[in-house]
């Protein structure tokens, strides 16, 4: 899982974080995206030309819905309190 201080990997399976990029958003580089493709491939039914309309679409998962409804031309609204 990722809730662990270390692990033992292979160098293949390591990406290099720039530094420009914090280590709390570069530990949700992997789930975000994730977590948004499943939502929308796995709980709803969505077809070319469909409207998503959702809360915090400023968050991590929040943007890789946006950017995921641009790939797929799913329409998103988000709301942003």
């Amino acid at each position: 899982g990722k809730w662990r201080s270390y692990g033992i990997v292979s160098i293949n399976d390591l990406i290099k974080i720039p530094s420009d990029i914090g280590v709390e958003s570069a530990a949700t580089l992997s789930v975000n995206p994730c977590t948004a493709y499943r939502l929308l491939r796995d709980f709803v039914t969505l077809e070319k030309g469909d409207t998503i309309i959702q809360n915090g679409g400023n968050s991590g998962v929040g943007q890789a819905v946006i950017q995921l409804g641009k790939l797929w031309n799913i329409n998103v609204v988000s709301i942003v309190r």
